[in-house]
């Protein structure tokens, strides 16, 4: 039995190209040495704070709060979806919805726009001038 299947995940998530365990075994060093650094620098600033050091107070607050924003990047990045895997990305700005909008055609100004843009593609296809020049 897998660890994927002991732990219960199962889907597109579980299975990972060499690539993808590479990226995530860099992010999850990258975040073991990260965050313990910046809350050792939180202490350390703590301590010269409670020593007389105003300024170390806002230092003292301000390193937990990096590596709380380390550990939320971190968590993002792992669970991201590569392209070749399903994910929760946006659809390409390129490809139009399979279902138009049925009460895009009750707004008359939108229709006018979109045959305004129909024509503008007939005359010159996205892309530049079909001559190269």
């Amino acid at each position: 039995m897998s660890r994927a299947e002991r732990a219960g995940v199962s889907g597109p998530e579980v299975v990972r190209t060499s690539g993808e365990r590479r990226r995530v075994r860099r992010l999850n060093v990258l975040a073991a040495v990260a965050i313990p650094a910046c809350l050792a620098a939180a202490a350390f600033e703590l301590a010269r704070a409670r020593a007389g050091n105003q300024l170390s107070w806002v230092y003292a607050f301000e390193w937990p709060v990096i590596a709380g924003y380390a550990a939320y990047m971190w968590r993002k990045l792992v669970h991201e979806q590569t392209p070749g895997h399903q994910g929760r990305t946006g659809r390409p700005a390129d490809l139009q919805p399979r279902h138009p909008d049925p009460g895009a055609e009750a707004d008359p100004q939108l229709a006018a726009w979109r045959e305004y843009l129909a024509r503008l593609h007939a005359q010159e296809p996205p892309g530049g001038p079909p001559g190269g020049a």
